[in-house]
């Protein structure tokens, strides 16, 4: 009633390959091994419709191939997306100078109830003024006066 299923040796590979593959990728997340995947998917396909060896290898890597270029401008576009962290989101907030900045002495400003020490690159700055924060450098915040262009 049913075709059985011949499974050799070729077929075993095919599908330890698809599972290694698999499990690397799942375990990464970072697209490394799925082209592979595909590829290894392919040559078990045809392993199992009966077709040779070599034309089995030849679609595998022909098909990991174009899946990589296919999806390697997916995989740059995914990887530049960053989430900011704590530190990189006080960039642009606008805060009150607490302690006046002056050329050889940083200042304060509280950010969210944190005392950082703040320093500008440009100005002397007066206490109690608007300040925006344009970078953070280890635990210093680089603050410039508000409206400074």
């Amino acid at each position: 009633m049913y075709k059985e299923v011949k499974m050799d040796t070729h077929t075993i590979v095919w599908a330890i390959l698809l599972v290694v593959f698999v499990i690397l990728e799942v375990s990464t997340l970072a697209l490394v091994s799925i082209w592979f995947a595909v590829g290894s998917l392919a040559g078990l396909i045809l392993s199992l419709l009966g077709f040779s060896i070599q034309l089995q290898v030849l679609a595998g890597i022909i098909i990991s191939v174009l899946m990589l270029t296919l999806t390697i401008p997916y995989a740059k576009k995914i990887r530049r997306k960053r989430t900011m962290t704590n530190v990189e989101s006080l960039i642009g907030k606008k805060v009150l100078l607490s302690e006046s900045i002056e050329f050889s002495k940083p200042g304060l400003v509280t950010v969210n109830g944190v005392k950082w020490t703040a320093v500008s690159n440009k100005d002397i700055l007066e206490i109690n003024i608007p300040v925006i924060i344009t970078a953070v450098d280890g635990n210093k915040l680089i603050v410039e006066k508000e409206g400074n262009d």
